[in-house]
């Protein structure tokens, strides 16, 4: 009888944590992205156009967590002017003329009525905007240069 056997990604160990080296090399990828120049290092440096071309060690020290992916609405994709657009397209420039002539003639009318009916069909076109989103990733990190 004869065993098979998986190859394994390697992994390295550190403290209670077991990191794929992808994954860490990811980590400190994106650690550096964290690394921003700030007011007191602006300071130092005249206007102009500054070479740089140096090695450095980076300890990065900390979590990263990722969240898990969800849905969202992305509301701004829902266009309710693309009901009015359909709804006159229906009509000819003698009902849209008219119909116009009336709304500048009306005065005190109830519009609750009105907004709730037009809040259910924008409402309709936001439901069809919802698209994957990944989840969101938070660092608590500490990031020594030397």
């Amino acid at each position: 009888m004869t065993t098979q056997t998986q190859a394994q990604t390697p992994v390295t160990k550190t403290g209670d944590a077991t990191v794929v080296p992808i994954l860490s090399d990811a980590l400190v990828r994106f650690a550096l992205t964290q690394v921003q120049f700030t007011k007191e290092d602006r300071s130092i440096f005249p206007v102009g156009t500054h070479p740089i071309d140096r090695t450095v060690s980076v300890h990065v020290k900390g979590t990263v967590t990722v969240g898990k992916d969800y849905e969202q609405r992305i509301v701004a994709n829902a266009n309710p002017w693309l009901l009015l657009r359909i709804a006159m397209s229906k009509l000819n420039d003698t009902t849209m003329a008219a119909i116009v002539r009336e709304a500048l003639s009306e005065e005190g009318i109830d519009t609750d009525a009105i907004k709730a009916q037009a809040d259910e069909c924008v409402q309709a076109l936001r439901d069809v905007t919802k698209k994957p989103c990944k989840g969101k990733v938070t660092k608590k990190l500490e990031i020594t240069i030397s």
